[in-house]
């Protein structure tokens, strides 16, 4: 076999190698993040809250670190103030291992403080994926993740507060031309207050052209190693008999 051949096989294995550890790497990282529901984190965070100042009150979650497909978070981040806008604020960190750190300083805002939250964000992730775009969203495109959750005081169209959520989802090989999709949620009922989502572009996925162009290339290199053994004459050793028919015309 030519050099040439050994070394077009070699940067085949070399190419099906480096995808298979790009798609296993995406499930190991998936299988090694912990988290915690950001009710269940709450629960841990208001009592550090009392310790600190038992007129605090929350207004502010947000998810710290990976997210998990079911609305858990490797960690949370709550924010409490007291009635007056100029007051003293606390920040609390949550991790899934049941870690806390917090911090307060002076800080302005007017917003709103969070009530009547009975929707945890494991059961809002849930109401999200029967929704029809986002079911739609989430079977469309690569790989979508949940980008952020978020949880914030609201009394216009709720009786205090509405989980945000929003996703990130890749198209084929143009990793800066990302879709999103959000859903805003009633924290106390449940309904579906908004959705948007980002349903343009190619649904093929990166992974799926991988393991094609992996496939082609395995075919060619099959068929180079076909022909060179069966030769172009399609005999078994087209030098051996070429010998032989040339010792004959001697």
């Amino acid at each position: 076999m030519k050099m040439i051949e050994k070394k077009f096989i070699v940067g085949v294995a070399v190419v099906v190698l480096i995808i298979a550890i790009i798609v296993l790497s995406s499930h190991i990282n998936t299988l090694e993040t912990h988290g915690i529901s950001a009710v269940n984190a709450k629960n841990i965070a208001d009592e550090r809250a009392t310790e600190i100042n038992e007129s605090l009150k929350l207004y502010s979650v947000v998810g710290i670190g990976n997210y998990l497909d079911n609305g858990e978070c490797e960690g949370w981040m709550f924010k409490y103030r007291s009635d007056s806008h100029l007051s003293e604020r606390a920040v609390i960190k949550v991790w899934w291992d049941g870690k806390v750190e917090s911090y307060t300083d002076d800080f302005s805002t007017k917003s709103a403080f969070i009530k009547n939250w009975t929707i945890d964000t494991t059961e809002a992730v849930r109401i999200a994926k029967n929704v029809q775009e986002i079911k739609e969203y989430l079977s469309r495109f690569d790989n979508p993740y949940i980008e952020r959750i978020a949880i914030v005081g609201e009394n216009n169209r709720t009786n205090g507060c509405i989980i945000n959520i929003q996703w990130m989802a890749g198209s084929g090989f143009v990793p800066d031309n990302p879709h999103t999709a959000e859903i805003q949620i009633d924290a106390t009922t449940g309904n579906v207050l908004y959705v948007n989502a980002d349903l343009t572009g190619s649904s093929i996925s990166a992974q799926d052209v991988c393991i094609g162009f992996s496939v082609v290339l395995i075919a060619i290199v099959a068929v180079m190693v076909f022909k060179k053994k069966r030769g172009k004459n399609g005999k078994e050793n087209p030098d051996k008999e070429e010998r032989a028919y040339q010792r004959e015309e001697k």
